[in-house]
């Protein structure tokens, strides 16, 4: 019965739903001043990888077109919004859900809604238990048989129904957008690094750092080999300009391995050194994060003699960022 209960869900962002994307997202989105529509289509295959990522009590069979709007300030993203429709006790209820561009819980609002325990789910206690968590975290509020954990939520018996659907929701939207718009949260993200301290009339341009197959051998074969693999998959660039056109950062965007696997890492890169890093998942150890803190300040000459596959990646990072600028200005 549980189950039945949590599949409940109508439509998980009709496109044209919301009459005014842009007023919504500025009544929900300090600062908002455009709110840009992000159209997937969630085929079977990719509802079969949402799944993996959902628990067993919270299935997921949303297949067609769908509809994620990233929300930018005047130069800056701030989040994306995901409307999803749900199928409560007393009808439909429509939930605007307010995601952080690390795909976690922003906040919600809810559109439509007639359900009688609205007023305990609207609490800023209930929302403090969604806000800040991500997949993993929102799937802990759930016991293995999709109940509400009552050792982390305290709620009166009558609003269970209610959390439930509320949490089921939230964690559909985190799985879908983390597979059907990857590349957008990630350029999101990117744009956001790109854009820290910069004026309002600064641009982002997004390329492929490595334009050709001879310029990917030559990187490898110039003693890159170590995170090949991870190169040829997983590089993107951002460029930052202010008014003049003038390159005021990059960032570079490269899937690392190592013994802990694969961690995403943004490398942030100004006059030829790094100057920022920021992983793009939890990591494992505080050791790692300070390894990776470290790299910031170095150049090619302090990087090029290590071993440890961060700094072979902070060294590919400021050469392609050098590369491509160099490009850019021949052109």
């Amino acid at each position: 019965m549980l189950t039945a209960f949590l599949t409940g869900s109508a439509h998980a962002s009709d496109l044209g739903s919301i009459e005014s994307p842009l007023a919504l997202a500025r009544s929900l989105f300090p600062g908002a001043e455009r709110c840009e529509p992000q159209v997937r289509s969630i085929n079977s295959s990719r509802a079969k990888v949402i799944s993996t990522l959902l628990p067993k009590s919270v299935p997921y069979h949303e297949l067609g077109e769908r509809v994620v709007y990233s929300v930018r300030g005047q130069s800056t993203p701030l989040g994306l919004l995901h409307v999803r429709h749900e199928t409560g006790e007393w009808g439909l209820i429509e939930i605007a859900w307010q995601l952080n561009l690390d795909l976690t819980v922003r906040d919600f609002t809810l559109l439509r809604c007639r359900e009688t325990e609205r007023n305990t789910i609207e609490s800023p206690e209930f929302r403090a238990l969604l806000q800040g968590k991500d997949l993993k975290a929102l799937s802990q509020l759930l016991d293995d048989n999709g109940a509400l954990d009552t050792e982390a939520i305290s709620l009166p018996a009558n609003a269970h129904r209610f959390a439930r659907t509320l949490i089921a929701s939230a964690l559909k939207s985190l799985a879908a957008n983390q597979v059907g718009w990857a590349l957008t949260t990630l350029k999101l993200r990117m744009s956001e690094a790109a854009s820290l301290g910069s004026s309002n009339g600064a641009s982002t341009t997004f390329h492929s750092a490595v334009q050709s197959e001879a310029e990917l051998t030559a990187l490898e074969q110039s003693g890159f080999g170590l995170i090949g693999p991870a190169l040829r998959n997983s590089l993107l660039l951002a460029h930052r300009h202010d008014e003049s056109e003038q390159l005021l950062r990059s960032v570079v965007y490269l899937r690392v391995e190592d013994q802990h696997g694969s961690t995403p890492v943004l490398f942030t890169v100004v006059d030829g050194k790094i100057s920022a890093t920021k992983p793009l998942l939890a990591l494992p150890s505080i050791g790692l994060q300070e390894q990776i803190e470290s790299l910031r300040g170095a150049d090619v000459a302090g990087l090029s003699e290590s071993k440890s596959p961060f700094a072979r990646a902070a060294l590919i990072a400021i050469t392609v960022a050098v590369t491509d600028k160099e490009r850019d200005e021949e052109h």
